[in-house]
């Protein structure tokens, strides 16, 4: 546990604001799997994580997920 926190402290994936509309949380979690791949995780995990992120998962449970663009944030571009 102690080395994902250093990895994103070191990277600063913890100084992070929302726009006012919310957007870019999946973008930003995206670059922090990306980090991770430092030592953290498997880079397959990683690209297993940014996939998801990727994709809609609609309710009720058994709707089909749909792809999804993942808007960047402006402010962290």
């Amino acid at each position: 546990m102690e080395g994902l926190l250093e990895v994103i402290v070191n990277r600063k994936s913890n100084n992070y604001t929302l726009t006012p509309v919310g957007r870019g949380c999946r973008y930003r979690l995206s670059i922090i799997s990306n980090d991770l791949v430092e030592g953290v995780v498997l880079e397959e995990v990683s690209d297993t994580v940014i996939n998801a992120l990727g994709t809609y998962w609609p309710s009720p449970s058994g709707t089909l997920p749909a792809p999804r663009h993942m808007a960047r944030n402006p402010l962290h571009a």
